[in-house]
């Protein structure tokens, strides 16, 4: 663990990212942005959904990769790494097989919302009782809510669902690293005495 304590007579801030939160502030916004291009890019066609998830996924990935190696010791190191290369590899995998059917993009949709879900809930349980765990179990609670209705079919009824539920997750993952990555408000640091 890598939680550095408050030293009251130094009159420092605990951190629990030693330091790296602007870059999850950045990388937040990058997964939010993300996220809004997948709700927008899918109506086009069916194989265009496999191509633009593929990329959404690969480059979501690839970004999640990097906040697991920056948050390392917060959490599951091996959870958040397993989640980011498992859609690293989906996304690759629907990239360069687009119309691998709505069958194969359902399936690899849902186990990137149930592992990227998974390793949120861990990092939300470490954070607690930190400023920004809600956002982070919120953001869980949406990947999780996002694979059962993947895995219900809904996205069957319409290739528009699938990227608008991408999309959610995206944003809820983006917002939560984004409240990772935040300053402190002044509320808080009243609540604190500082």
């Amino acid at each position: 663990m890598t939680r550095r304590q408050d030293d009251p007579e130094a009159g420092t801030t605990p951190t629990f990212f030693g330091g790296r939160e602007p870059v999850l502030f950045w990388a937040g916004c990058l997964v939010a942005v993300i996220g809004v291009a997948a709700m927008v890019a899918p109506a086009v066609s069916p194989v265009v959904i496999g191509a633009a998830a593929g990329w959404v996924l690969w480059l979501a990935g690839v970004v999640l990769f990097v906040v697991a190696l920056l948050t390392r010791g917060a959490g599951s190191l091996f959870g958040a790494l397993a989640a980011s290369l498992i859609a690293i590899s989906s996304g690759a995998y629907l990239f360069f097989h687009p119309s691998a059917g709505a069958v194969a993009v359902t399936v690899l949709v849902t186990a990137v919302f149930i592992a990227d879900g998974a390793a949120q809930l861990v990092l939300a349980l470490d954070l607690r009782p930190g400023r920004a765990w809600r956002w982070v179990l919120a953001s869980a609670v949406a990947s999780m809510l996002a694979a059962v209705l993947v895995a219900a079919g809904l996205p069957g009824q319409s290739s528009l669902a699938l990227g608008v539920l991408m999309g959610l997750a995206l944003i809820t993952s983006g917002l939560g690293l984004m409240a990772m990555g935040a300053p402190p408000t002044r509320r808080a640091d009243a609540a604190t005495g500082r």
